[in-house]
């Protein structure tokens, strides 16, 4: 898990999150995952699972630590390409989400770029906190 993950703590809130998937009845949860290929190179979700409909998500999983901001643009405009416009995104709370998205849609924006974001939180999904139809999506945009 260290050699695909950046650190002992990023590993951990990922198998967290795919426990919470396992719950969730997604299936083929992949918390180590190939690598997507995308039109700059290769796009490394955090991990890949198959929604209750089927549908195939690349997960992003964020802690809100610091990161590169030239690398912060890359990661989420490759990530948007690699999910088909798509970017699925968890974290352990509202407050690193909600910097996450800004974060997000300042780059999307700049760059002329669209996606829509599903996310959701660790904290809230424990407290029951639910999206539309009872999925874990708490927080969306077209």
């Amino acid at each position: 898990g260290m050699a695909a993950h950046l650190s002992a703590g990023h590993l951990y809130v990922i198998l967290e999150v795919a426990d919470i998937l396992a719950v969730e009845s997604y299936s083929q949860i992949d918390p180590f995952p190939p690598p997507v290929l995308v039109s700059s190179g290769n796009c490394y979700p955090d991990l890949t699972a198959i929604d209750p409909t089927g549908q195939r998500l690349l997960i992003e999983v964020e802690r809100g630590t610091y990161k590169n901001g030239n690398e912060r643009e890359a990661k989420w405009l490759q990530a948007a390409e690699a999910g088909g416009g798509v970017i699925h995104l968890v974290t352990p709370n509202n407050e690193v989400m909600m910097a996450v998205l800004d974060e997000v849609k300042q780059i999307l924006a700049r760059r002329d770029r669209r996606a829509a974001i599903r996310a959701c939180n660790i904290r809230e999904y424990r407290k029951g906190a639910r999206g539309v139809n009872g999925e874990i999506w708490t927080f969306e945009t077209d």
